[in-house]
């Protein structure tokens, strides 16, 4: 089995993709929850959402540290900059409260996601468009204001397309990381449904679906 979420859900559609040209004897399925699989759309989601924009610093400079024609000063503005050795040290907490005021324009260049090398960046490092090794669980909390629910609807619709197996199921006020006291995320939420669609393909039951025929 695979499973992944958020980061993991991407890297989980990456290993899925692989096993078609590489099939596993033992793979019997995936469950993918609010992945982070189109990496432009994401993207362009964590730059405008308030409070989100140290997710995209974090892109930006992981980017820059892989491929070094990636310049950080051609996407992110000087404020952004200034702030942005926070990324090598701090946890995800600290890098989202340093650039919790940043937003848009006082976080991103006009045309950040137009760059050629960083946009080629995005786009290898994207899952969800190519054929995958089914089947897959595909869940989406509605209340996700990091992988929004149109995202990864659109990943529901490209294996559909391909005919694998995809039970994709949204599941309302649920967000994408459980925060105590406020709002439970989707892999927490979602935990009875996982590990019965898990149950049920050890057991031998096929996995249903809910693309469209």
């Amino acid at each position: 089995m695979l499973w992944g979420h958020s980061q993991g859900g991407g890297a989980a559609l990456g290993v899925a993709q692989r096993l078609v040209g590489q099939p596993d004897p033992g793979y019997l399925g995936a469950v993918v929850t609010s992945p982070a699989a189109n990496l432009a759309q994401v993207g362009s989601n964590l730059a405008t959402y308030p409070g989100l924009g140290g997710f995209l610093a974090l892109v930006a400079k992981g980017a820059a540290e892989s491929d070094l024609q990636i310049n950080p000063r051609r996407l992110l503005t000087t404020q952004a900059l200034q702030r942005l050795q926070v990324t090598r040290a701090g946890c995800l907490g600290v890098v989202l409260a340093v650039y919790g005021d940043l937003t848009g324009p006082s976080l991103v260049r006009p045309g950040y996601l137009a760059d050629p090398q960083f946009a080629g960046y995005l786009a290898s490092n994207s899952t969800g468009s190519q054929a995958v090794a089914g089947p897959i669980l595909l869940l989406q909390g509605d209340a996700d204001p990091v992988i929004p629910v149109s995202v990864t609807s659109q990943v529901a619709a490209s294996p559909c397309s391909a005919g694998v197996t995809v039970d994709y199921r949204t599941y309302p006020k649920l967000g994408h990381d459980t925060i105590p006291g406020q709002v439970t995320g989707i892999d927490d939420g979602a935990m009875p449904d996982v590990l019965s669609w898990i149950a049920d393909l050890f057991a031998g039951q096929p996995a249903s679906s809910t693309c469209e025929s």
